[in-house]
């Protein structure tokens, strides 16, 4: 299909991984980020968020004795303690859980799924300006998913990855611009 842009992107191998625990609407939207981290990192978890019933793949996850799981949210919108969930000392990497939602239904979903409130926290400080453009409402200091998924991998010492990252989230609003522009998108 020529309008795909994730078919162009190149795949990537992480010692780190993602899961992006999707909000239902997320995924039908055009402008859904979370869609580059999949595509350049296929071991990424993609799972619907249910408030009442978590995901058995989510779950299992979080279970996994190799990974450690992390989940990205600012300080200022943790709003229980987040020191419940035990170390693993084995953990061979990280595994980073990103609510892919806009930031109104991200603090929903975190503050209606009581599986997330004791989960280690990590939260990004002084990110860059966000190059998506492709939503209204963009506030200083929010990123996208990706951008998100680029600055975690920044933090963690894989910058080529993270450059290649926030570069796709560029070429995919100039992307997705061009087809609105043809009208190919509404």
């Amino acid at each position: 299909m020529p309008n795909c842009f994730c078919q162009s992107l190149s795949e990537f191998n992480c010692e780190h991984r993602f899961c992006l625990l999707t909000h239902p609407v997320e995924f039908a939207k055009t402008s859904n980020t979370g869609k580059l981290v999949k595509a350049m990192l296929p071991d990424t978890l993609v799972v619907p968020w249910n408030r009442v019933e978590p995901s058995e793949e989510l779950m299992n996850a979080l279970d996994d004795p190799d990974w450690q799981p992390y989940l990205l949210m600012p300080e200022t919108y943790a709003i229980y303690q987040q020191d419940g969930f035990e170390r693993k000392p084995a953990a061979s990497g990280k595994l980073f859980i990103l609510l892919d939602a806009t930031w109104q239904q991200a603090r929903k979903m975190y503050r209606q799924s009581p599986y997330l409130h004791n989960l280690p926290l990590m939260s990004l400080e002084q990110v860059p300006e966000s190059s998506y453009t492709l939503r209204r409402n963009q506030k200083s200091g929010h990123l996208c998913t990706a951008e998100v998924a680029a600055e975690v991998l920044r933090k963690e010492g894989a910058v080529k990855l993270s450059r290649h990252l926030h570069q796709s989230v560029f070429d995919f609003c100039s992307h997705y611009r061009q087809l609105q522009q043809a009208g190919q998108l509404t």
